[in-house]
């Protein structure tokens, strides 16, 4: 536990779409593309780019019961260690996430 004692308070706006009758595109990473253009997608769009012929890109971005995981697939990713010890302060290592990390996906 990096933070004993330490309670913390998440706060998400949108539905518990995972709870939801009709979860089952939620649930399950074989139909999450299903969700990006449904009601927990916040439909945000890029700036025109120029390097795409001024092509605007998706941001696929959730207002849902567990943010974007609920439209991501479950994909998640630790990071590079390099990153977590050049960004972060003591006690925020890549050694000391790094436990969290594998903690999670026992």
């Amino acid at each position: 536990n990096l933070l004993p004692g330490v309670r913390i308070a998440l706060i998400e706006s949108g539905e518990d779409y995972l709870a939801s009758p009709g979860s089952e595109e939620f649930s399950n990473p074989a139909t999450t593309i299903n969700t990006w253009h449904g009601p927990a997608n916040r439909g945000y769009r890029t700036v025109p780019q120029t390097g795409l012929n001024n092509r605007q890109m998706s941001l696929y971005r959730a207002s849902a019961v567990g943010g974007c995981s609920v439209i991501n697939a479950m994909i998640w990713m630790r990071g590079f260690k390099e990153d977590w010890d050049k960004h972060m302060p003591e006690g925020f290592k890549g050694k000391d996430v790094e436990r969290e990390f594998e903690w999670l996906e026992e």
